[in-house]
């Protein structure tokens, strides 16, 4: 077991099922914990990065592209965390 497995095990008291409860438990934890601004980082390349990242792509553009995603992402993430910890 990788230490983020680990990590989430923890959080979750070694319940690490998909489902209602934990996902519940989850974003309970993360409500608690994230503080906005925030970087959020990710463990694989998202869709859209593959053809910069594994070649072909004019680097500047992924650069602008990456800047652009990271803005959207972000307002889409605040805008959503608003509304679900509201409603936890």
């Amino acid at each position: 077991m990788d230490t983020q497995e680990q990590r989430i095990e923890k959080i979750l008291s070694g319940d690490c099922e998909v489902g209602k409860e934990t996902s519940s438990k989850y974003l309970k934890y993360l409500s608690n914990s994230i503080k906005f601004p925030c970087l959020l980082t990710g463990i694989e390349d998202f869709p859209w990065e593959e053809p910069y990242i594994l070649g072909g792509g004019n680097r500047k553009e992924y650069e602008r592209f990456h800047g652009l995603r990271s803005l959207d992402l972000s307002l889409i993430c605040r805008a959503s965390w608003s509304k679900s910890s509201s409603s936890a």
